[in-house]
């Protein structure tokens, strides 16, 4: 069962998003117009994909976005998606993203899964310290960067691919250049946590939500392992950053 946690009232996410990757299937094609009809009521505008070089248009997703356009389901013959910008908290995204899982599998059967992860966008705003960031103040030495985040800097830019407590994480760390002057600085925190399937396995639509909380768990245990108790007060609601 996955672990709910703290939904902070000072959260910094730009978006959360879950991924199932499997093998190409060219009956979606075919079910494409079922399964929007199954969704329209809660993600009614369709957004086709446009021409993308050097990408086959059957591997381009179409969206199936709300009418504000915060969240919506991007499928294409290899993948299926859920997204949103309004994070409501762990057990409400899965309470939106279950019945879609439950819609597209009823129309295709179990799915040979390749890659099926869980992804936080943070985007952490900052005051500058002497015109350095104040990445102690955000960060603490951690089981993935170690010290590193402790060092003095005026940029940050790292990506990192590593295996981490029985799963796969890229993580990337980057400051950001305002684009005016009325533009706060942020850190980007985005931690992509997931698990490959080589060679692929067949799951149906149950054991793909159960690998999904699993990886929802893991996602979030990056966050808290990388944040300093201080930083985690002001998430909190308190004063501290």
């Amino acid at each position: 069962m996955a672990k709910e946690g703290p939904l902070y009232p000072n959260q910094p996410l730009r978006e959360v998003a879950t991924e199932v990757r499997f093998r190409g299937d060219l009956s979606i094609e075919n079910n494409r117009a079922v399964f929007q009809k199954e969704i329209n009521s809660d993600y009614p505008v369709l957004k086709a994909p446009g021409a993308q070089q050097g990408v086959a248009p059957s591997l381009q997703p179409f969206r199936f976005e709300t009418e504000c356009g915060r969240s919506g389901v991007q499928v294409a013959i290899n993948s299926i998606s859920y997204f949103t910008r309004d994070y409501p908290g762990y057990d409400a995204f899965m309470r939106a993203f279950e019945p879609v899982v439950i819609a597209f599998f009823g129309l295709l059967g179990p799915v040979n899964s390749t890659r099926i992860g869980w992804r936080y966008i943070n985007a952490i705003p900052f005051t500058r310290e002497d015109g350095l960031l104040p990445l102690s103040r955000i960060f603490r030495d951690n089981d993935i960067f170690g010290n590193s985040l402790s060092l003095e800097t005026d940029q940050l830019s790292t990506f990192l691919v590593k295996s981490f407590d029985g799963f796969r994480l890229n993580i990337k760390l980057e400051s950001t250049t305002p684009a005016s002057s009325l533009d706060e600085e942020v850190i980007i925190l985005d931690i992509d946590a997931f698990q490959e399937f080589k060679p692929d396995v067949a799951m149906n639509d149950q054991e793909t939500i159960s690998v999904i909380r699993h990886m929802h768990d893991a996602a979030r245990s990056v966050f808290e392992n990388l944040i300093s108790d201080g930083y985690r007060e002001f998430l909190k609601g308190g004063e501290n950053e």
